[in-house]
């Protein structure tokens, strides 16, 4: 028998191999049409075709397949156009594709076409996560992909874990990594009204919340878990990548830059099954209007503070069962905040329900409030907050069950001498009141007046006395004096 039969050939890794080597044995392994079905679902969508500083030429491919164009490209609706749209220019400029689906919508002069702003979005059908180096010089080496490609696999794991690694599509952008994973539900974009006799779009709370809540959760989760491994591998995780009208990198073209080009490809496509719950878990986000509950952090592995967890037979002297049962706390929001916040921490806790220490617990708390608390327990997509426990108790001017951002905390001292912060003595300080709006809470008061201290007010204490002195006009001086006493410090005086 020839020795040489049994060596095996190690093949190399993506990265490691030359363009020539990862168009033949990678990138040619998915096919256009492959990558329109992953994209578009098998479903009737636009995908927009972002053409770099060519007009003429959006204009000429559009005038040739008869298909819609906008000043910064063409609008496909299948593979056949998009193979298309690939040929005619992919030697000829830069160009990217849109990662969610676009719809015509009024154009700012009145007119109704396709745009490349957030208006002509039509849903949120992708989580996109782009992942560069942090020090561009020249095309990317093999080392720097490879650190890449390593940040990417571990956003994959992860999210493996929860399931959503079922449809997903990893693609070299020619000097990085980006990723598509598919939502398995597509959030619809509410429609946002047009004035045409103003020519301008009418604000709309609900389109401004959802096109917030993959920056402002799942993404927020992804940037932070990536900054672990900046050092190391020196990528980072593009946040400016997560707005709602984002492009891509469209496989099958070129990227031109550093005076040459890089092929852009398909590395891996998944579409095996839905990836069941991410739209859920993203949408998650949305529930802080009624809880301020924030979202379960899937980045995280420890997600309550030891001292937090409920111990079996210390069930009464716990924190929060003894704010239950040693006020008469009006009954509000008290089943919404702090019973659900409980239940929050029995699930975590994983406290025996049927023990008789709850039992007599659960008896004497529904004697106490005369009402009903459920026992289903939470999701485990919420979490439990310190936080919404004292927003309640700032609300009905109660004593702070915790402290509201204690020093063992990882928060920044802010340079301000605010140290002295007497109700008394502020008001006092000057006759000037801060002007609060009449549909805002005492947090986002707080926020504004605090985005003012940090952009660099010289006279802080005399701001701090004149917001002093607006939340006694807006808010009565008991309720000011106990904002005062229990909240502003802490507050004002980290980051």
């Amino acid at each position: 028998m020839n020795q040489t039969e049994n060596i095996q050939v190690e093949i190399p890794k993506w990265f490691s191999m030359t363009e020539e080597e990862k168009i033949r044995n990678v990138y040619s392994q998915h096919t256009i049409e492959e990558f329109w079905n992953f994209w578009s679902n098998k479903e009737e969508r636009f995908m927009e075709i972002r053409i770099k500083d060519d007009f003429p030429l959006i204009k000429d491919i559009a005038r040739y397949l008869d298909i819609p164009l906008s000043k910064s490209g063409v609008y496909v609706n299948n593979a056949w156009q998009l193979k298309k749209v690939i040929a005619l220019a992919r030697d000829r400029a830069k160009m990217w594709f849109g990662v969610n689906p676009r719809k015509r919508n009024y154009m700012e002069n009145g007119n109704i076409n396709f745009g490349g702003g957030d208006y002509f979005v039509d849903s949120i059908q992708f989580l996109f996560v782009d992942i560069d180096r942090v020090f561009k010089e020249g095309v990317s080496t093999e080392r720097e992909l490879e650190n890449c490609n390593i940040v990417a696999d571990k956003i994959i794991e992860r999210f493996g874990k929860e399931g959503w690694d079922k449809s997903y599509a990893k693609i070299c952008s020619g000097n990085g990594v980006q990723l598509l994973f598919k939502l398995d539900v597509p959030i619809r974009m509410p429609t946002v009204s047009f004035d045409v006799a103003k020519k301008e779009y009418i604000e709309n709370d609900d389109f401004e919340r959802i096109k917030a809540v993959v920056r402002n959760g799942i993404g927020d989760q992804i940037i932070k878990y990536s900054r672990k491994f900046k050092d190391k591998y020196g990528c980072e995780v593009d946040s400016g990548a997560l707005k709602l009208m984002q492009v891509a990198a469209l496989p099958f073209t070129k990227n031109f830059k550093f005076d040459s080009y890089r092929w852009r490809g398909i590395v891996e496509l998944k579409d095996i099954t839905p990836n069941i719950g991410i739209s859920d878990f993203i949408l998650s986000i949305k529930n802080e209007t009624i809880g301020n509950f924030r979202q379960r952090n899937i980045f995280s592995s420890g997600n309550i503070k030891a001292e937090n967890l409920i111990r079996k037979g210390n069930l009464m002297n716990h924190p929060l069962v003894m704010f239950l049962m040693e006020n008469n706390l009006p009954h509000g929001a008290i089943n919404n905040k702090i019973w659900f916040s409980l239940k929050l921490l029995l699930r975590d806790s994983k406290f025996d329900l049927k023990s008789e220490e709850f039992k007599e617990f659960h008896k004497m708390l529904e004697r106490k409030y005369k009402d009903n608390f459920t026992m289903n327990l939470p999701e485990k997509k919420y979490v439990f907050s310190e936080r919404v426990v004292n927003n309640y108790c700032m609300e009905n001017g109660l004593p702070l069950v915790y402290e509201y951002w204690s020093d063992r905390q990882k928060v920044k001292k802010m340079n301000m001498k605010l140290e002295d912060l007497k109700f008394d003595k502020m008001r006092n300080l000057t006759m000037d009141v801060y002007p609060l709006n009449d549909d805002t809470n005492i947090m986002q008061d707080m926020q504004k007046a605090k985005k003012e201290l940090i952009e660099g007010s010289f006279r802080n204490k005399f701001l701090i006395a004149r917001f002093i002195n607006g939340c006694i006009k807006k808010y009565g001086e008991q309720k000011a004096r106990y904002y005062s006493d229990n909240v502003f410090y802490k507050f004002f005086s980290f980051s």
